[in-house]
């Protein structure tokens, strides 16, 4: 009897190591993440509420200058700097974020902008520039990111309310401005048939999951908005 209790502690040693181990992969990846500091985030800020002024600048601009490219790559940048804080060191700048979010937001557009700036070199600009309107309008929603930023130096209950709606609004216009964008683009391109455009053409399709993703973000945030403001005590 001493002998079958021994293997029992023991199989449930096993069950329960083999369960943490699981459990702190998910963690890894959808978990919450610590708060960096207040320092780190006050730049954070700083960063993105420099972009978004910059993004409201460039769209109210009859063509948008070449700077909004370079005003791209320091968001892209940003967003790659806080990936990696999130995913190797277990820290957000913003907050409310887990990895799931930094991976599910962040990271895909990294990715496509890289390549995109790739495609932009071999097509002598002309992969970027039918997106312009698009990377102006991200960069002037930056305000987002910076307000997820002040809350980690500032929580306030009544800022996080207030920025409900107008996240609401920002998911509606980004559908809108991907899906537009888009369209543009691959209807273009399917009249002119530019052979140095196709490869472009195809890293363009990415902007329908993009869509898809802030359809879903829309969605979970009307229900917050509901919950929030509509709801009956």
């Amino acid at each position: 009897s001493v002998r079958r209790e021994a293997r029992r502690t023991m199989e449930a040693s096993r069950m329960s190591g083999r369960m943490s181990g699981r459990l702190s992969r998910r963690h890894r990846v959808s978990g919450k993440l610590a708060h960096a500091r207040p320092l780190a985030c006050v730049a954070v800020v700083v960063v993105y509420g420099a972009l978004s002024w910059r993004g409201f600048r460039h769209l109210f601009e009859k063509s948008p200058s070449p700077a909004v490219v370079f005003d791209f790559d320091l968001l892209v940048c940003l967003y790659f700097l806080e990936t990696l804080g999130a995913v190797l060191f277990g820290v957000s700048t913003l907050k409310g974020w887990s990895r799931r979010h930094f991976l599910e937001h962040h990271l895909p557009l990294v990715i496509l902008f890289l390549l995109m700036r790739w495609q932009n070199g071999e097509t002598n600009g002309r992969a970027l520039a039918q997106h312009k309107e698009w990377m102006a309008l991200v960069l002037f929603i930056s305000f987002n990111e910076a307000c997820a930023a002040l809350l980690v130096v500032y929580p306030s209950q009544s800022l996080d309310k207030l920025r409900v709606l107008p996240n609401i609004l920002v998911q509606l216009a980004l559908f809108c401005t991907e899906t537009t964008s888009w369209f543009n683009a691959t209807s273009t391109q399917l009249k002119l048939q530019d052979p140095d455009m196709w490869i472009s053409t195809i890293l363009t399709q990415f902007l329908l999951a993009a869509a898809a993703v802030h359809v879903s973000y829309f969605r979970k945030l009307v229900r917050l908005f509901e919950k929030l403001f509509l709801a009956k005590d």
